[in-house]
């Protein structure tokens, strides 16, 4: 986004002029509505049904955003779980790992969570560690909401 700030060449003008742009309230208005409530913020988004464990993806969202991703896996199982992303593709930069290596209660399944922010253009994926995970929410949103 370019800056919004008033800039020292131009007129301080404030809302409700006939012909001006409203300088004066322009910055607080990238994020507030007139009244001074705040926008809409992008509510996060459950992406389980498009997204695959091993599968890389590119943040085409224009801005960065927020992943939050979790697997699990048999009680009889460890689980294993990372999230690499980065600006070559495939994604090497490890940014979140979770490692479970007990068994669960019998009939309780192991569940872990993941959690990173992903640059504008950047790639991503969920990567099953040892095998025995399977996804179970994917859930994205922009950051800062």
């Amino acid at each position: 986004m370019a800056d919004q700030r008033a800039q020292y060449t131009e007129e301080a003008v404030g809302a409700g002029h006939p012909t001006k742009a409203d300088v004066v309230n322009r910055l607080a208005l990238v994020e507030h509505n007139t009244d001074g409530t705040h926008k809409a913020v992008q509510p996060w988004v459950d992406k389980t049904d498009s997204r695959a464990l091993g599968t890389v993806y590119q943040n085409t969202s224009g801005r960065d955003i927020c992943l939050a991703v979790s697997v699990q896996g048999a009680a009889a199982a460890q689980l294993s779980a990372q999230l690499l992303a980065g600006a070559s593709n495939p994604p090497t930069v490890q940014v979140g790992r979770f490692v479970v290596r007990v068994n669960a209660d019998a009939g309780v399944n192991h569940i872990g969570a993941l959690f990173a922010s992903v640059g504008v253009g950047h790639y991503y994926k969920a990567v099953d560690g040892f095998g025995t995970a399977t996804l179970e929410k994917w859930s994205e949103s922009p950051a800062g909401s």
